[in-house]
């Protein structure tokens, strides 16, 4: 579901990231390259990790509640957009607002599916 909406809203994030999927099943030492990342952390899939250009961990998606997933609660959400704002480096206000509306427009979409 995350890469969906990764995928979906691709335009909001090309101006500060470049998404990377390590599939850790399919990818030859994705399980390896998890590992290391994580650093013995655990928590369910997906895992999100975003680091500077130097490959030094800025902030992951384990949240005062554990590891959001694909964000779909509000708190979820919510610690999805602390990570932007604490990561970005070149988003304006209004583009992290729009990522924010654009979250909460599929987070809506996936919890009406499973309701």
């Amino acid at each position: 579901m995350l890469e969906e909406f990764l995928d979906t809203n691709a335009e909001l994030f090309e101006h500060d990231y470049v998404v990377l999927k390590i599939d850790i099943e399919e990818m030859q030492n994705g399980e390896t390259v998890a590992t290391k990342l994580r650093q013995g952390r655990e928590g369910g899939i997906p895992w999100i990790t975003i680091l500077n250009a130097d490959g030094q961990e800025i902030v992951t998606s384990d949240g005062p509640q554990g590891n959001i997933g694909c964000p779909i609660t509000k708190d979820e959400c919510d610690y999805f957009i602390t990570m932007i704002e604490k990561s970005s480096q070149h988003a304006s206000a209004e583009q992290v607002t729009d990522i924010a509306k654009a979250l909460d427009e599929y987070a809506q979409k996936r919890r009406e599916k499973t309701n």
